[in-house]
């Protein structure tokens, strides 16, 4: 695979997520309307404790909530920003040479520094 098919498949999953989040959020309003429409209420006391700071949510309409939830999930799908990258390639060096030629050209190197010491 090329670096142009990895990009467009990165692209095409980033996009494809978005959709995704955009259909659930969509879904997710359109049930919360209809439940507010139709008159539903849930009698229900939510409250929650941790470390001295309380919060709570008592007797909220469901399509409310469920209203709400699809417009954070909608948010969240705008907001986050996903990016494609892809690490640098290594160089090719196009120069062909023999493995023979390196030792060839050391070794003249070494004889001609101390023609003494090489026999």
């Amino acid at each position: 695979m090329n670096e142009f098919t990895i990009t467009a498949i990165g692209m095409g999953l980033n996009a494809g997520i978005k959709i995704l989040c955009f259909i659930l959020g969509y879904r997710t309003i359109k049930l919360g309307y209809q439940l507010m429409r139709d008159g539903i209420k849930g009698e229900f006391n939510f409250s929650g404790d941790y470390k001295g700071m309380k919060g709570g949510l008592a007797s909220s309409s469901p399509g409310l909530l469920f209203l709400l939830l699809g417009i954070c999930l909608i948010a969240y799908a705008m907001a986050v920003d996903k990016t494609i990258s892809m690490s640098a390639k290594a160089t090719v060096n196009n120069e062909r040479t023999l493995p023979n030629e390196d030792i060839d050209s050391a070794e003249e190197s070494i004889m001609k520094a101390s023609p003494d010491s090489v026999r």
